[in-house]
């Protein structure tokens, strides 16, 4: 038994705890570290173990082991680093699991019934496993030793100062309706009029910005600044790494606005992709991992990828009962005011409903969809949009502040404007009692907080610029507390 164990299958699991933890190293404990290298150690020498009873020669079943463990488990990094260089070219496809999985899967079987059917001794594989494994341990242990210190993400001053409610606080709800492009963008780009729709918001009270833009075009990087009220601070490594994912998922889950509310004494109802204000998110989006190392490596097996699909499809149901709920949870009656954030994967892509509401397959990842049903899924949307707010005003006991807004536009347009149409957002506020001059031109979502924690609970908050992403500057990003 003892000769058919070998040292490099664990190696290649540690290998992938390690990376994991030195990419994430920003927010993950030592504790954590050690944990899941234990789990993991554990759970590669049991499999070894059953290769070995299994297979009775001795080195294939390590190999065997070893060939699983780089399957299984770097399958994510290989889809990632794969997707970036296929970034802007007619190669990404090759980076979609549906294509990437049966090519490496194909390899990975040829590749262990070589190692079956072989009456080679394997000696010199075995020690070639054992150094490389060793080798990229150690020079993954040297860069997390040589890594700076972490930066310290702290929640705001303020985020647990109770507001001052006065008697009858409202009720806010904050509708964040995925990759909804601005009136005037549909107009442009889609020779789509969607006036009827604004002009129906208008008439129930809300007031609709005109050429509202966003402070981001990545939906974690709009969340953290929206939620939080100000610009995020740049995590270590970039923005679109599931290390800048996560570093927004933290900063979302601290964000000021929803814990001020929480302090106060409001009732959090969360119907959300991310967590918020220490309640867990409502339903998942494959890739905005929790800031935590174990989901961080969970989410490079290539076991979690395969359910990306199912998950996507699923988003159909959950956006009609989004819709659904909002009505209902004004109806309920309490004592303490309700913070409401549904987050609606709506027209965001997967396209799976046509203009009429008809159920429809197609456009489950952006490079899959055209523009046509991007607008075919936005236009039934506005019908469901118009039916919850209308039963939310319906059912408040008392009017209720609305946050009606997009966390970015459509960012696939062919041709010349595509990245300045990611930047156009629908933002439509519904403010009870407003006066015309709360709302000035150009205001952007970093500051709307702000502005209804200065009119409903005398708050002092300064507006911050409203900087909206270019080209030349892609993110919006200022020092924080600025």
């Amino acid at each position: 038994m003892k000769s058919r164990l070998a040292a490099h299958p664990v190696l290649f699991g540690c290998l992938f705890v390690l990376q994991g933890y030195a990419a994430f190293q920003p927010m993950g404990s030592i504790q954590d570290l050690f944990f899941y290298l234990a789990v993991v150690s554990g759970a590669i020498f049991i499999l070894q173990l059953v290769f070995s009873i299994c297979v009775r020669q001795p080195r294939k079943p390590a190999i065997l082991t070893s060939a699983c463990v780089v399957f299984f488990c770097f399958m994510g990094e290989w889809r990632l680093q794969l997707g970036y260089w296929a970034e802007g070219t007619n190669w990404l496809w090759l980076a979609r699991m549906r294509w990437l999985l049966p090519i490496t899967g194909t390899f990975f079987f040829f590749l262990c019934g070589w190692v079956l059917r072989t009456s080679k001794p394997l000696l010199t594989t075995r020690r070639y496993l054992d150094a490389v494994s060793s080798l990229l341990v150690a020079v993954t242990l040297v860069g997390i030793f040589r890594a700076p210190p972490p930066p310290v993400l702290r929640s705001g001053e303020s985020a647990q100062v109770p507001l001052s409610l006065g008697s009858h606080p409202p009720d806010i709800y904050f509708i964040l309706t995925d990759a909804y492009t601005s009136p005037e963008s549909l107009k442009a780009y889609w020779g789509y009029d969607d006036s009827a729709f604004v002009n129906g918001l208008t008439g129930l009270g809300f007031r609709v910005i005109k050429n509202a833009r966003s402070n981001a075009t990545f939906t974690p990087i709009c969340l953290a600044t929206y939620l939080d009220m100000k610009y995020p601070p740049a995590p270590p490594q970039g923005w679109v790494q599931p290390t800048g994912v996560a570093w927004c998922c933290r900063i979302i889950a601290q964000a000021e606005a929803p814990l001020r509310l929480k302090a106060s004494g409001y009732d959090l109802r969360l119907l959300s992709i991310f967590d918020v204000a220490g309640k867990p998110r409502y339903y998942t989006f494959p890739g905005l991992i929790r800031p935590t190392l174990g989901d961080f490596l969970s989410s490079r097996l290539a076991v979690e990828m395969l359910g990306a699909e199912r998950i996507f499809e699923s988003f159909g149901d959950m956006n009609l009962k989004l819709f659904s709920l909002l009505p209902q949870i004004a109806a309920e009656r309490s004592d303490k005011p309700k913070f409401v954030y549904a987050h609606v994967m709506m027209p965001h892509w997967p396209y799976l409903f046509d203009e009429q509401g008809r159920r429809v397959r197609r456009g489950k990842r952006p490079e899959e969809g055209r523009p046509e049903d991007y607008l075919g899924q936005l236009i039934y949307e506005n019908t469901l949009i118009t039916n919850a707010v209308a039963g939310i005003l319906k059912n408040s006991k008392t009017p209720p502040i609305i946050i009606l807004q997009g966390d970015h536009g459509y960012r696939s347009l062919p041709g010349p404007h595509k990245f300045e149409e990611g930047t156009t957002i629908l933002n439509a506020l519904y403010l009870p009692g407003s006066q015309a001059d709360w709302l000035y031109p150009g205001i952007t979502p970093v500051n709307t907080f702000r502005l209804i924690f200065n009119h409903y609970f005398g708050q002092h908050y300064s507006y911050l610029p409203d900087i909206v992403p270019t080209l030349a500057s892609p993110l919006a990003v200022l020092p924080d507390d600025k």
